[in-house]
């Protein structure tokens, strides 16, 4: 049987990745779909920030969110300084709501296969290569896994650098610049890391007639766009060394803190190198030792994370806080890539004059078992994270009762909620969280300044004071969630009193009310109870992950 020329191979293997980055969208949103359903994503409150910061810049041109507390409500992105999300912004505006703000972050991340399937033709050397690529970027569970976080923009560094590790060997030089550009924009962790991209692109052993100059220009390019964007960074928002002074960065803190304590144990994520570290390299991650010099800037970042203590927004679990080892994967992906890359063509030169068709045939072989081994490695890890597998975006089974009563919220309402169901109206100008921003954005006119309150009727505390309004009264009522509405503008009573907790809702805290000493004498909020769908378990709602995956 002949083999297709050349061009077609192309377009076939370019359709295959076509179908399969359908396939990880539509599994994707139907999944991240099911979790905003429910209110169940990795930490509304951090999606909310996000997505109140791009529904006002997208729609009105500032960067401000009243939402939550502790974060810059500026330019600064909350204390992160990410270009990606003056694009996000813009096309959220589109249609403002927290699906679009997922379907935006999902489609960034899956573009990321482009690139990815031009480093397998490269290092396949044939059409089919594209195939490889694109399969190894979109059958990696850490990049599902990172698509399902909250709204972060640092996962659009799993896409953006993917790029960047592309552009340094594409046969026009002028790409490496563009590449650079792009990839410094997902958060400031990145700007570093272009850099990384373009040293490790040229493999040394491998320099022959003029690649160095390549490799001098690339590193070149890579330093210019680093240095002016990090350097325009620090001149406009500066992160300053003297506490209280700037704005300061998590990544910044954490490392100070790791270098500050005398005798800390230096990689306390080691414990978690089975279950969470070892997916960044699943199911074909071992190829990845084949291309080695690629993998590196990937394996010290990694050793970088183990060194981070607990208590600095980093989790060790893919259904908690692990966007930042989005920038760990292009480059174990990358690495991944090429080392199937070199094994195949390896295998292909093997022709014995005995049977010179061995080596394809070997090779074929391995890409057709390689294949098989990790859709089923991938099935069984997707289906134990709960992923709602779907070719299409799907519609959610069930829905949170707050979703029900937001809409029945009028467009200029402005609306309190508890930290755990901040999700459903940010994608508003202004809304406040009763356990803690209200306080905090606004502490002397509280209420005053809101329309609506949805509160669970368990919450005495919140439920009293918005009874306490002038004209207050329960306008709609759905599973102990009630909707309460007052006459706007209306002064309020609890203004001023601390009436807030600090962290109350979202953390757990408080009982029904009282006086905590721990917070200075501020009473707390009780936390709403959780709710879970009938007929399901708290570690079996559908879409949700079980806690610690």
């Amino acid at each position: 049987m002949k083999h297709p020329p050349r061009r077609r191979a192309t377009w076939i293997a370019a359709a295959l990745v076509g179908v399969a980055m359908l396939l990880f969208v539509g599994t994707a949103l139907s999944t991240s779909f099911a979790r905003l359903a429910v209110l169940r994503t990795v930490e509304p409150y951090a999606w909310a920030v996000q997505e109140q910061l791009a529904y006002n810049f997208g729609t009105r041109g500032v960067w401000k969110q009243v939402i939550h507390s502790g974060y810059d409500d500026a330019w600064t992105w909350s204390g992160h300084r990410a270009g990606t999300l003056v694009v996000v912004a813009w096309l959220y505006a589109l249609a403002p709501s927290a699906k679009w703000m997922s379907a935006l972050m999902v489609g960034g991340i899956a573009l990321g296969a482009i690139p990815a399937a031009l480093i397998g033709r490269r290092a396949l050397r044939s059409p089919w290569g594209l195939l490889l690529g694109g399969l190894v970027y979109l059958g990696a569970p850490a990049v599902m896994a990172t698509a399902l976080q909250d709204y972060q923009d640092l996962c659009f560094a799993t896409p953006a650098l993917m790029f960047t590790l592309w552009s340094m060997q594409a046969r026009r030089p002028a790409w490496a610049l563009l590449g650079a550009a792009v990839g410094v924009l997902p958060r400031e962790e990145c700007v570093p890391l272009v850099v990384a991209c373009a040293l490790v692109t040229l493999w040394p052993p491998a320099w022959r007639g003029a690649r160095w100059k390549r490799w001098l220009l690339n590193v070149g390019a890579a330093g210019l766009v680093a240095g002016a964007w990090a350097g325009w960074l620090q001149w406009a928002y500066p992160v300053s060394t003297q506490p209280g002074q700037g704005h300061d960065t998590p990544l910044v803190n954490a490392m100070r803190t790791v270098l500050s304590i005398d005798g800390l144990e230096r990689l306390p994520g080691l414990s978690a190198v089975s279950g969470f570290y070892d997916l960044t390299w699943a199911p074909l991650g071992l190829l990845g030792l084949l291309s080695p010099w690629t993998a590196l800037p990937g394996v010290l970042l990694i050793l970088m994370h183990m060194t981070v203590p607990p208590g600095h927004g980093v989790d060790r679990a893919w259904s908690g806080h692990a966007h930042h080892l989005a920038p760990v994967l292009p480059f174990l992906l990358a690495a991944t890539i090429q080392g199937a890359g070199r094994l195949l063509r390896m295998v292909q030169r093997l022709r014995p004059a005995a049977a010179p068709w061995l080596g394809r045939g070997l090779a074929a072989g391995l890409a057709v078992g390689g294949l098989a081994y990790g859709a089923w490695w991938v099935r069984a890890w997707g289906d134990s994270f709960h992923l709602v597998w779907s070719a299409w975006p799907r519609s959610p089974a069930y829905e949170h009762p707050v979703w029900t009563l937001v809409r029945a919220l009028p467009p200029d309402a402005v609306p309190v909620v508890s930290v755990q169901h901040a999700i459903a109206v940010s994608n508003r100008p202004v809304s406040f969280t009763y356990e803690e921003s209200l306080d905090d954005k606004a502490r002397f006119q509280g209420l005053a300044l809101a329309t609506h309150m949805i509160v669970h009727e368990q919450v005495t505390r919140a439920v009293d004071r918005a009874m306490a309004m002038p004209g207050a009264h329960v306008i709609d009522r759905l599973d102990g969630y009630l909707l309460i509405g007052w006459n706007p503008g209306s002064p309020d009573p609890a203004a001023g009193q601390g009436g807030g907790g600090q962290g109350g809702g979202g953390q757990g805290g408080g009982g029904q009310g009282g006086v905590d000493p721990a917070v200075g004498g501020t009473p707390r909020y009780r936390r709403p109870p959780d709710w879970i769908p009938p007929g399901y378990r708290q570690e079996t709602i559908p879409g949700v992950p079980p806690f610690g995956r």
